[in-house]
């Protein structure tokens, strides 16, 4: 006899409807693009867990890209490759298009992390160091390990807030230039939104489109 529990199951749906305006925001917009080739499907799942989890949480944007696209000629070319693609692909939350781009650049074999509006705030030069760190230690067992890995180091440091003295200020007026981006809603999360980004995702994968 299989036994039926309504109230968790109006509990997921609740869980759902609170969360999907956040997780589907652009959803036009993919999370992972891994043109490099060098993810299995079950990495990318765990990436956009991790992701929708930082979008709702934080209402920051991340996405992760592999590419051999950048022209050859150092890490230069790499970081003006990811500002200017990240600025001109819609990524973002708020004004000030809060979010970054994770970039693989197969071409010129460099990591790199573009930062945009608050994010900027958050990922201090030392902390920027301590992702790519957290990146490098697990190369070894594959691309995909790193990236989850450095995915899992920026949640982190978005969990330990923006750090003293590193926010920006407008040299003229001394205000601080951006905040945390907010809709409004409280942005505590529980277990049973967690879960619901897990099962949004499932139902994504088993019901495409």
């Amino acid at each position: 006899m299989v036994k039926k529990h309504p109230v968790a199951a109006v509990c997921c749906v609740l869980v759902l409807v609170m969360i999907m305006p956040a997780v589907t925001a652009f959803a036009d917009r993919p999370m992972v693009i891994d043109a490099a080739g060098l993810y299995t499907a079950d990495e990318i799942r765990e990436m956009e867990i991790v992701i929708s989890w930082i979008r709702y949480h934080y209402q920051i944007d991340i996405v992760v890209m592999t590419t051999y696209d950048v022209p050859s000629g150092g890490d230069s070319e790499t970081v003006v490759f990811a500002d200017n693609w990240y600025d001109e692909n819609g990524y973002g939350y708020g004004e000030d298009k809060s979010g970054a781009l994770l970039l693989t650049d197969m071409t010129n074999r460099f990591n790199y992390i573009s930062t945009c509006g608050v994010m900027i705030d958050y990922m201090s030069d030392s902390r920027i160091e301590q992702v790519l760190d957290a990146w490098d230690e697990q190369l070894s067992s594959g691309f995909g390990r790193a990236m989850i890995a450095e995915l899992n180091a920026i949640e982190s440091c978005l969990a330990e807030g923006i750090e003293e003295g590193h926010f920006r200020y407008d040299d003229v007026t001394g205000e601080r230039l951006s905040e945390p981006y907010s809709d409004g809603y409280s942005r505590s999360i529980s277990w049973e939104a967690a879960a619901g980004i897990v099962l949004f995702l499932m139902m994504q994968s088993v019901f495409p489109g």
